[in-house]
Protein backbone atom coordinates (compact mmCIF):
# COMPACT_ATOMS: atom_id res chain seq x y z
CA UNK A 1 0.00 0.00 0.00
CA UNK A 2 0.82 3.70 -0.62
CA UNK A 3 1.75 5.98 2.31
CA UNK A 4 1.36 9.52 3.03
CA UNK A 5 3.19 11.69 5.85
CA UNK A 6 2.35 15.47 6.69
CA UNK A 7 4.54 17.11 8.97
CA UNK A 8 2.90 20.12 11.11
CA UNK A 9 4.43 22.60 13.55
CA UNK A 10 2.61 22.94 17.13
CA UNK A 11 0.47 25.75 15.87
CA UNK A 12 -3.47 26.28 15.62
CA UNK A 13 -2.70 27.06 11.67
CA UNK A 14 -4.64 25.40 9.25
CA UNK A 15 -3.42 22.13 8.09
CA UNK A 16 -3.88 18.89 6.26
CA UNK A 17 -2.85 15.07 6.08
CA UNK A 18 -4.06 13.16 2.89
CA UNK A 19 -3.76 9.77 4.13
CA UNK A 20 -3.50 6.32 2.32
CA UNK A 21 -1.53 5.23 5.46
CA UNK A 22 -1.05 8.51 6.96
CA UNK A 23 2.34 9.65 8.72
CA UNK A 24 1.29 13.19 10.53
CA UNK A 25 4.55 14.84 11.86
CA UNK A 26 4.90 17.46 14.19
CA UNK A 27 8.32 19.05 15.74
CA UNK A 28 8.38 19.81 19.01
CA UNK A 29 11.96 21.11 21.04
CA UNK A 30 13.22 18.53 23.39
CA UNK A 31 15.52 17.96 25.90
CA UNK A 32 18.57 15.87 25.81
CA UNK A 33 18.39 12.11 27.63
CA UNK A 34 20.21 8.77 27.22
CA UNK A 35 23.58 10.27 29.06
CA UNK A 36 24.33 13.01 26.56
CA UNK A 37 25.22 16.81 27.79
CA UNK A 38 22.58 18.28 29.61
CA UNK A 39 21.41 21.34 29.37
CA UNK A 40 21.51 20.52 25.39
CA UNK A 41 17.89 20.26 23.32
CA UNK A 42 17.31 19.03 19.72
CA UNK A 43 14.31 18.96 17.57
CA UNK A 44 12.14 16.27 17.58
CA UNK A 45 9.59 15.33 15.15
CA UNK A 46 6.62 13.23 16.45
CA UNK A 47 5.15 11.18 14.12
CA UNK A 48 1.56 9.97 14.16
CA UNK A 49 0.25 6.87 11.91
CA UNK A 50 -3.28 6.97 11.00
CA UNK A 51 -4.53 9.62 13.70
CA UNK A 52 -2.17 8.17 16.69
CA UNK A 53 1.33 8.62 17.55
CA UNK A 54 3.53 6.39 16.50
CA UNK A 55 7.24 7.61 17.44
CA UNK A 56 9.77 10.60 17.80
CA UNK A 57 12.35 11.18 15.41
CA UNK A 58 15.48 13.58 14.74
CA UNK A 59 16.35 14.99 11.37
CA UNK A 60 20.00 12.61 11.61
CA UNK A 61 17.41 9.06 11.92
CA UNK A 62 15.30 10.14 8.80
CA UNK A 63 18.70 11.45 7.06
CA UNK A 64 19.79 7.64 8.24
CA UNK A 65 16.86 6.03 6.97
CA UNK A 66 17.80 7.37 3.51
CA UNK A 67 21.39 6.09 3.48
CA UNK A 68 19.61 2.06 4.30
CA UNK A 69 16.91 2.34 1.42
CA UNK A 70 19.55 3.61 -1.50
CA UNK A 71 22.06 1.01 -0.13
CA UNK A 72 18.84 -1.56 -1.00
CA UNK A 73 16.68 0.40 -3.68
CA UNK A 74 19.72 2.59 -5.47
CA UNK A 75 18.92 6.21 -5.86
CA UNK A 76 17.01 5.84 -8.54
CA UNK A 77 14.67 4.57 -6.66
CA UNK A 78 14.38 7.52 -4.09
CA UNK A 79 14.25 11.55 -4.10
CA UNK A 80 16.88 13.86 -3.01
CA UNK A 81 16.85 14.21 1.20
CA UNK A 82 17.02 17.32 2.19
CA UNK A 83 20.48 18.49 3.36
CA UNK A 84 22.10 19.27 5.74
CA UNK A 85 22.41 22.65 7.54
CA UNK A 86 25.61 23.59 9.54
CA UNK A 87 24.45 26.35 11.63
CA UNK A 88 21.87 25.88 13.98
CA UNK A 89 18.39 26.80 12.86
CA UNK A 90 16.32 29.23 13.14
CA UNK A 91 12.34 28.46 13.45
CA UNK A 92 11.84 29.47 10.08
CA UNK A 93 14.62 26.90 8.85
CA UNK A 94 12.99 24.42 10.86
CA UNK A 95 10.05 25.02 9.62
CA UNK A 96 11.09 24.69 6.30
CA UNK A 97 13.23 21.35 6.95
CA UNK A 98 10.03 20.28 8.18
CA UNK A 99 8.19 20.97 4.67
CA UNK A 100 11.34 19.27 3.53
CA UNK A 101 10.90 16.10 4.77
CA UNK A 102 7.68 16.23 4.66
CA UNK A 103 7.45 16.23 0.74
CA UNK A 104 10.48 13.28 1.11
CA UNK A 105 8.27 10.96 3.06
CA UNK A 106 5.52 11.62 1.33
CA UNK A 107 7.74 10.59 -1.95
CA UNK A 108 9.21 7.63 -0.74
CA UNK A 109 6.13 6.11 0.45
CA UNK A 110 4.20 6.17 -2.93
CA UNK A 111 6.36 3.15 -3.79
CA UNK A 112 4.60 0.15 -2.34
CA UNK A 113 8.32 -2.01 -2.38
CA UNK A 114 9.98 0.81 -0.02
CA UNK A 115 7.16 0.73 2.33
CA UNK A 116 6.85 -3.30 2.56
CA UNK A 117 10.36 -3.22 2.55
CA UNK A 118 12.28 -4.74 6.11
CA UNK A 119 14.40 -1.99 6.07
CA UNK A 120 11.35 0.48 6.10
CA UNK A 121 9.12 -1.70 8.31
CA UNK A 122 11.63 -2.22 11.02
CA UNK A 123 13.13 1.10 11.12
CA UNK A 124 9.37 2.25 12.52
CA UNK A 125 9.04 -0.60 14.33
CA UNK A 126 12.52 0.24 16.26
CA UNK A 127 11.58 4.27 16.35
CA UNK A 128 8.18 3.16 18.14
CA UNK A 129 9.75 0.88 20.61
CA UNK A 130 12.76 3.72 21.06
CA UNK A 131 9.79 6.07 21.68
CA UNK A 132 7.36 4.55 24.06
CA UNK A 133 10.59 3.30 26.30
CA UNK A 134 10.17 -0.43 26.07
CA UNK A 135 12.39 -3.06 26.52
CA UNK A 136 12.39 -5.87 24.30
CA UNK A 137 10.66 -8.65 25.93
CA UNK A 138 8.17 -11.96 24.88
CA UNK A 139 5.15 -11.13 25.95
CA UNK A 140 1.24 -12.76 25.32
CA UNK A 141 -0.48 -10.71 23.60
CA UNK A 142 -4.30 -11.56 23.49
CA UNK A 143 -6.01 -11.36 19.86
CA UNK A 144 -9.79 -11.35 19.49
CA UNK A 145 -12.01 -12.93 17.10
CA UNK A 146 -15.05 -11.01 16.86
CA UNK A 147 -17.22 -13.21 18.84
CA UNK A 148 -14.18 -12.21 22.01
CA UNK A 149 -12.67 -15.69 21.72
CA UNK A 150 -9.27 -15.12 22.86
CA UNK A 151 -6.15 -16.30 22.09
CA UNK A 152 -2.94 -15.95 23.87
CA UNK A 153 -0.28 -15.54 21.57
CA UNK A 154 3.80 -15.61 22.32
CA UNK A 155 5.47 -12.68 20.88
CA UNK A 156 8.55 -10.25 21.14
CA UNK A 157 7.12 -6.88 22.13
CA UNK A 158 8.59 -4.99 18.77
CA UNK A 159 7.56 -7.68 16.30
CA UNK A 160 5.53 -6.42 13.01
CA UNK A 161 2.11 -6.95 12.68
CA UNK A 162 2.15 -9.01 9.52
CA UNK A 163 4.70 -11.14 11.83
CA UNK A 164 1.97 -11.76 14.58
CA UNK A 165 -1.14 -12.66 12.22
CA UNK A 166 0.90 -14.95 11.04
CA UNK A 167 1.59 -16.39 14.64
CA UNK A 168 -1.67 -15.91 15.56
CA UNK A 169 -3.43 -17.88 12.22
CA UNK A 170 -1.10 -20.58 12.82
CA UNK A 171 -2.24 -21.02 16.54
CA UNK A 172 -5.73 -20.50 15.41
CA UNK A 173 -5.30 -23.11 12.91
CA UNK A 174 -6.05 -20.44 10.22
CA UNK A 175 -4.60 -21.88 6.82
CA UNK A 176 -2.40 -19.01 5.01
CA UNK A 177 -4.23 -19.68 1.59
CA UNK A 178 -6.35 -16.97 3.71
CA UNK A 179 -3.74 -15.32 5.04
CA UNK A 180 -4.10 -12.53 2.38
CA UNK A 181 -7.45 -12.03 3.24
CA UNK A 182 -6.97 -10.77 6.76
CA UNK A 183 -6.03 -7.89 9.07
CA UNK A 184 -4.92 -6.93 12.38
CA UNK A 185 -7.53 -3.87 13.86
CA UNK A 186 -7.52 -2.26 17.14
CA UNK A 187 -11.69 -2.10 18.51
CA UNK A 188 -13.43 -0.34 20.73
CA UNK A 189 -16.39 -2.03 22.35
CA UNK A 190 -18.69 0.16 23.57
CA UNK A 191 -20.77 0.39 26.85
CA UNK A 192 -24.15 -0.89 24.90
CA UNK A 193 -22.11 -3.84 23.54
CA UNK A 194 -21.93 -2.21 20.22
CA UNK A 195 -18.28 -1.98 18.94
CA UNK A 196 -16.18 0.49 16.42
CA UNK A 197 -13.40 -0.05 14.17
CA UNK A 198 -10.60 2.33 16.00
CA UNK A 199 -7.62 1.77 13.20
CA UNK A 200 -6.09 -0.82 10.76
CA UNK A 201 -2.54 -1.93 11.98
CA UNK A 202 -0.02 -1.51 9.11
CA UNK A 203 3.05 -3.58 9.34
CA UNK A 204 5.60 -1.08 10.29
CA UNK A 205 3.84 -1.22 13.73
CA UNK A 206 3.99 -3.30 16.73
CA UNK A 207 0.70 -4.16 17.52
CA UNK A 208 1.77 -4.62 21.29
CA UNK A 209 2.90 -1.02 21.33
CA UNK A 210 0.25 0.01 19.76
CA UNK A 211 -2.25 -1.27 21.69
CA UNK A 212 -0.76 0.77 24.70
CA UNK A 213 -0.98 3.97 22.84
CA UNK A 214 -4.73 3.41 22.44
CA UNK A 215 -6.68 5.15 25.06
CA UNK A 216 -9.77 3.12 26.74
CA UNK A 217 -11.62 -0.24 26.58
CA UNK A 218 -9.57 -1.66 23.20
CA UNK A 219 -9.12 -5.22 21.84
CA UNK A 220 -6.95 -6.32 19.26
CA UNK A 221 -8.85 -7.95 16.54
CA UNK A 222 -8.83 -10.22 13.72
CA UNK A 223 -10.93 -9.65 10.36
CA UNK A 224 -11.62 -10.39 7.05
CA UNK A 225 -10.80 -7.64 5.10
CA UNK A 226 -11.47 -8.27 1.39
CA UNK A 227 -14.08 -6.70 -0.70
CA UNK A 228 -14.30 -9.53 -2.72
CA UNK A 229 -17.35 -11.93 -2.27
CA UNK A 230 -14.98 -14.67 -3.59
CA UNK A 231 -12.89 -14.86 -1.13
CA UNK A 232 -15.44 -16.42 1.50
CA UNK A 233 -15.47 -20.15 -0.54
CA UNK A 234 -11.69 -20.22 0.48
CA UNK A 235 -13.02 -19.75 4.38
CA UNK A 236 -15.62 -22.38 3.74
CA UNK A 237 -12.86 -24.89 3.52
CA UNK A 238 -11.31 -24.89 6.49
CA UNK A 239 -13.00 -25.12 9.79
CA UNK A 240 -10.75 -22.98 11.79
CA UNK A 241 -11.40 -20.32 8.96
CA UNK A 242 -15.20 -20.44 8.67
CA UNK A 243 -15.31 -19.82 12.66
CA UNK A 244 -13.67 -16.73 11.62
CA UNK A 245 -15.77 -15.92 9.16
CA UNK A 246 -18.97 -16.85 11.03
CA UNK A 247 -18.09 -14.96 14.29
CA UNK A 248 -17.06 -11.69 12.05
CA UNK A 249 -20.92 -12.18 10.01
CA UNK A 250 -22.65 -12.63 13.64
CA UNK A 251 -20.69 -9.66 15.18
CA UNK A 252 -21.68 -7.60 11.88
CA UNK A 253 -25.32 -8.94 12.37
CA UNK A 254 -25.86 -7.76 16.09
CA UNK A 255 -23.94 -4.56 15.57
CA UNK A 256 -26.59 -3.59 13.19
CA UNK A 257 -24.03 -3.30 9.98
CA UNK A 258 -26.11 -6.09 8.18
CA UNK A 259 -29.95 -4.91 6.91
CA UNK A 260 -32.61 -7.73 7.78
CA UNK A 261 -36.15 -7.19 7.35
CA UNK A 262 -38.37 -8.64 9.89
CA UNK A 263 -38.71 -11.71 8.41
CA UNK A 264 -34.92 -12.22 7.46
CA UNK A 265 -33.94 -11.13 10.87
CA UNK A 266 -36.08 -13.88 12.49
CA UNK A 267 -34.66 -16.53 9.68
CA UNK A 268 -31.05 -15.59 10.98
CA UNK A 269 -31.51 -16.26 14.69
CA UNK A 270 -33.04 -19.29 13.43
CA UNK A 271 -29.70 -20.82 11.75
CA UNK A 272 -27.47 -18.87 14.52
CA UNK A 273 -29.48 -20.68 17.28
CA UNK A 274 -29.46 -24.04 15.63
CA UNK A 275 -25.44 -23.67 14.96
CA UNK A 276 -25.95 -23.92 11.66
CA UNK A 277 -23.09 -21.83 10.30
CA UNK A 278 -23.25 -22.49 6.78
CA UNK A 279 -26.61 -21.85 6.45
CA UNK A 280 -26.23 -18.74 8.37
CA UNK A 281 -23.91 -17.86 6.07
CA UNK A 282 -25.27 -18.32 2.64
CA UNK A 283 -28.29 -16.46 3.89
CA UNK A 284 -26.61 -13.53 5.09
CA UNK A 285 -24.47 -13.16 2.04
CA UNK A 286 -27.75 -12.31 0.22
CA UNK A 287 -28.63 -8.81 2.75
CA UNK A 288 -28.10 -5.09 1.94
CA UNK A 289 -24.70 -4.66 3.23
CA UNK A 290 -23.10 -7.88 4.16
CA UNK A 291 -19.29 -7.14 3.78
CA UNK A 292 -19.58 -3.44 4.39
CA UNK A 293 -17.69 -1.94 7.28
CA UNK A 294 -20.08 0.60 9.12
CA UNK A 295 -18.65 3.77 10.47
CA UNK A 296 -19.83 6.21 13.63
CA UNK A 297 -22.41 8.49 13.33
CA UNK A 298 -20.74 11.62 10.89
CA UNK A 299 -21.35 14.93 9.59
CA UNK A 300 -21.68 15.43 6.40
CA UNK A 301 -22.46 18.40 3.11
CA UNK A 302 -24.51 16.24 1.32
CA UNK A 303 -27.50 16.51 0.38
CA UNK A 304 -27.75 19.55 2.71
CA UNK A 305 -24.77 20.91 4.99
CA UNK A 306 -24.81 19.83 8.61
CA UNK A 307 -26.26 16.71 7.20
CA UNK A 308 -26.10 13.77 10.16
CA UNK A 309 -25.27 10.55 8.25
CA UNK A 310 -24.21 7.17 9.07
CA UNK A 311 -21.43 5.92 6.51
CA UNK A 312 -21.02 2.27 4.96
CA UNK A 313 -18.11 1.10 2.73
CA UNK A 314 -18.66 -2.14 0.27
CA UNK A 315 -19.07 -3.84 -2.43
CA UNK A 316 -17.07 -1.10 -4.72
CA UNK A 317 -19.55 1.90 -3.20
CA UNK A 318 -19.82 4.14 -0.34
CA UNK A 319 -23.43 4.20 0.92
CA UNK A 320 -24.99 7.13 3.09
CA UNK A 321 -28.08 7.06 5.49
CA UNK A 322 -29.08 10.25 5.91
CA UNK A 323 -30.43 10.53 9.74
CA UNK A 324 -33.56 12.84 10.48
CA UNK A 325 -33.87 14.91 13.92
CA UNK A 326 -34.69 11.41 15.57
CA UNK A 327 -32.22 9.74 14.55
CA UNK A 328 -34.19 7.72 11.95
CA UNK A 329 -32.58 7.20 8.25
CA UNK A 330 -34.70 9.26 6.02
CA UNK A 331 -32.45 8.94 2.51
CA UNK A 332 -29.71 6.44 1.62
CA UNK A 333 -26.90 7.72 -1.38
CA UNK A 334 -24.81 5.76 -2.74
CA UNK A 335 -21.49 6.94 -4.56
CA UNK A 336 -19.81 4.13 -6.68
CA UNK A 337 -16.03 4.28 -6.33
CA UNK A 338 -15.45 4.06 -10.29
CA UNK A 339 -17.01 7.28 -10.62
CA UNK A 340 -15.05 9.17 -7.76
CA UNK A 341 -12.00 11.58 -9.64
CA UNK A 342 -10.26 12.10 -6.52
CA UNK A 343 -10.35 12.11 -2.57
CA UNK A 344 -8.34 13.87 -0.06
CA UNK A 345 -7.95 14.20 3.83
CA UNK A 346 -7.99 17.71 5.66
CA UNK A 347 -6.88 18.08 9.15
CA UNK A 348 -9.08 21.24 10.74
CA UNK A 349 -6.72 23.43 13.22
CA UNK A 350 -4.11 21.65 15.79
CA UNK A 351 -6.16 18.14 15.99
CA UNK A 352 -3.55 15.74 16.40
CA UNK A 353 -1.93 16.95 19.66
CA UNK A 354 -1.36 14.30 21.57
CA UNK A 355 -1.48 9.86 21.44
CA UNK A 356 -5.26 9.64 22.01
CA UNK A 357 -6.71 8.60 18.73
CA UNK A 358 -9.88 10.89 20.08
CA UNK A 359 -7.70 13.89 18.14
CA UNK A 360 -8.47 12.79 14.38
CA UNK A 361 -12.30 14.17 15.45
CA UNK A 362 -11.08 17.20 13.47
CA UNK A 363 -10.55 15.25 10.26
CA UNK A 364 -12.41 15.89 7.10
CA UNK A 365 -12.53 13.88 4.03
CA UNK A 366 -13.39 15.01 0.94
CA UNK A 367 -14.26 13.12 -2.50
CA UNK A 368 -14.80 14.61 -6.21
CA UNK A 369 -17.61 12.44 -7.62
CA UNK A 370 -19.31 12.43 -10.93
CA UNK A 371 -23.09 13.11 -10.33
CA UNK A 372 -23.90 13.39 -13.86
CA UNK A 373 -21.98 13.10 -17.17
CA UNK A 374 -19.93 16.34 -17.27
CA UNK A 375 -21.09 17.22 -13.44
CA UNK A 376 -18.78 16.53 -10.59
CA UNK A 377 -19.11 17.94 -7.24
CA UNK A 378 -17.48 17.40 -4.28
CA UNK A 379 -18.89 15.96 -0.66
CA UNK A 380 -17.48 16.09 2.75
CA UNK A 381 -17.54 14.22 5.42
CA UNK A 382 -16.47 14.89 9.35
CA UNK A 383 -15.66 12.12 11.38
CA UNK A 384 -13.26 10.66 13.47
CA UNK A 385 -12.44 7.47 11.47
CA UNK A 386 -11.91 9.12 8.12
CA UNK A 387 -8.57 7.60 7.83
CA UNK A 388 -9.76 4.14 8.36
CA UNK A 389 -12.45 5.86 5.44
CA UNK A 390 -9.62 6.41 3.03
CA UNK A 391 -7.68 3.44 3.70
CA UNK A 392 -11.06 2.00 2.60
CA UNK A 393 -11.44 3.42 -0.57
CA UNK A 394 -7.54 2.47 -1.39
CA UNK A 395 -8.06 -1.02 -0.65
CA UNK A 396 -11.52 -0.80 -3.02
CA UNK A 397 -9.26 0.60 -5.87
CA UNK A 398 -6.61 -1.73 -5.55
CA UNK A 399 -8.87 -4.81 -5.92
CA UNK A 400 -10.78 -3.25 -8.58
CA UNK A 401 -7.10 -2.82 -10.12
CA UNK A 402 -6.14 -6.29 -9.33
CA UNK A 403 -9.27 -7.60 -10.71
CA UNK A 404 -9.20 -5.27 -14.45
CA UNK A 405 -5.48 -7.10 -14.53
CA UNK A 406 -6.52 -10.39 -14.01
CA UNK A 407 -4.62 -11.06 -11.25
CA UNK A 408 -6.41 -13.90 -9.15
CA UNK A 409 -3.26 -15.60 -7.13
CA UNK A 410 -4.05 -16.37 -3.86
CA UNK A 411 -1.64 -15.05 -1.26
CA UNK A 412 -0.03 -17.46 1.57
CA UNK A 413 1.88 -15.79 4.28
CA UNK A 414 5.32 -17.44 5.86
CA UNK A 415 7.51 -15.95 8.32
CA UNK A 416 11.15 -15.57 7.15
CA UNK A 417 14.61 -15.56 8.70
CA UNK A 418 15.74 -12.52 11.21
CA UNK A 419 18.63 -10.20 9.72
CA UNK A 420 19.69 -7.53 11.38
CA UNK A 421 19.80 -3.56 10.81
CA UNK A 422 21.97 -1.06 11.96
CA UNK A 423 19.78 1.36 13.69
CA UNK A 424 20.71 5.02 15.35
CA UNK A 425 18.85 6.00 18.42
CA UNK A 426 17.56 9.60 19.15
CA UNK A 427 21.17 9.91 21.50
CA UNK A 428 23.59 9.35 18.54
CA UNK A 429 24.16 6.39 19.54
CA UNK A 430 24.33 2.83 17.18
CA UNK A 431 22.65 -0.63 17.73
CA UNK A 432 22.12 -3.46 15.70
CA UNK A 433 18.11 -4.89 15.56
CA UNK A 434 16.56 -7.75 14.61
CA UNK A 435 14.09 -7.69 11.75
CA UNK A 436 12.17 -10.51 11.91
CA UNK A 437 9.65 -10.22 8.38
CA UNK A 438 7.29 -12.11 6.90
CA UNK A 439 6.12 -12.33 3.33
CA UNK A 440 3.60 -13.41 1.16
CA UNK A 441 4.63 -16.70 -0.73
CA UNK A 442 2.53 -16.45 -3.64
CA UNK A 443 2.84 -12.49 -4.30
CA UNK A 444 3.76 -12.41 -7.54
CA UNK A 445 2.17 -8.97 -8.84
CA UNK A 446 4.65 -6.12 -10.71
CA UNK A 447 5.60 -3.64 -7.80
CA UNK A 448 7.80 -1.97 -10.64
CA UNK A 449 4.53 -1.07 -12.49
CA UNK A 450 3.02 2.24 -10.23
CA UNK A 451 -0.16 1.81 -8.13
CA UNK A 452 -3.18 3.88 -9.68
CA UNK A 453 -3.75 5.96 -6.85
CA UNK A 454 -2.04 9.31 -7.69
CA UNK A 455 -0.76 11.39 -5.22
CA UNK A 456 -0.61 15.43 -5.56
CA UNK A 457 0.49 17.42 -2.73
CA UNK A 458 -1.19 21.42 -3.16
CA UNK A 459 0.93 23.61 -1.64
CA UNK A 460 -0.81 26.51 -1.83
CA UNK A 461 -3.56 24.70 0.07
CA UNK A 462 -1.03 22.99 2.12
CA UNK A 463 -3.39 19.86 1.51
CA UNK A 464 -2.73 16.35 -0.35
CA UNK A 465 -4.93 14.81 -2.62
CA UNK A 466 -5.37 11.38 -4.38
CA UNK A 467 -6.45 10.89 -7.75
CA UNK A 468 -8.46 7.23 -8.38
CA UNK A 469 -7.34 5.83 -12.00
CA UNK A 470 -10.14 3.42 -11.72
CA UNK A 471 -12.13 6.82 -12.42
CA UNK A 472 -10.22 6.60 -15.99
CA UNK A 473 -11.85 3.33 -16.96
CA UNK A 474 -15.29 4.94 -16.71
CA UNK A 475 -17.85 5.24 -20.39
CA UNK A 476 -20.45 6.26 -20.95
CA UNK A 477 -22.33 3.10 -20.43
CA UNK A 478 -21.46 3.29 -16.85
CA UNK A 479 -22.90 6.57 -16.24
Amino acid sequence: MMNSINMDMETNKRSSTGILKNFSVWNRKMHRYFGCVPGTSFVGFHVHVNGVHHCTLRYKQIRHLHSLLKQEFGSAALCPFPPRQLLKLSVKQIEERRIQLENYLQKITRNPVIVSSTTFCTFLVSAQKETHNDNLEKVQLPIYLMDRQKTLVDVQSMEQSRTVLLKACEQLGIPAEVFGDLSLFILRREDNGSFSLVKQLQDFESPYLALRSVFGAVLLVIRKYTWDLSADARFLLNASALDLLYAQTVADFENGWLHATEDQDIKLRLYQGRGDRLKFLEFARNLKHYNYVQFMPCICDFPEPDSMAIVSAGNKELCFQICGATGDIVQEWCFKVTRIRCWRITTLGDALNGTNSSNTAQLELSFEYLMSKNKHRWITVRSSQVVLMSLTLQKMVEELVKKANGDNSEQAGKIVTQNTLPYIRMDGSKQEISSSSSSLANDTSDHSTPSRITFKRDESRDRISFGNSVYDDIGDDDL
